[in-house]
């Protein structure tokens, strides 16, 4: 028993044990195409009419299209 204060030593020996690892890929469609540098997309009337009205600018559309 280890009372409150009190030191203990247990000298032992580990041994390696046998180690197993499993890695798994899965491969998705790339979220980038990269055969061309042409950006495109579509905007809903929606995106368009939620935009502020006060200094409503064309410009602003280009934040809401794909990166």
């Amino acid at each position: 028993m280890l009372e409150v204060g009190k030191e203990i030593r247990v000298d032992l020996t580990v041994q390696p044990g046998e180690q197993q690892q499993t890695v798994t890929v899965t491969e998705s469609v790339p979220l980038v195409e990269t055969t061309t540098a042409t950006l495109g997309g579509t905007l809903e009337n929606s995106e368009i009419a939620d935009l502020p009205l006060n200094g409503r600018d064309y410009q602003n559309l280009l934040s809401l299209r794909p990166a």
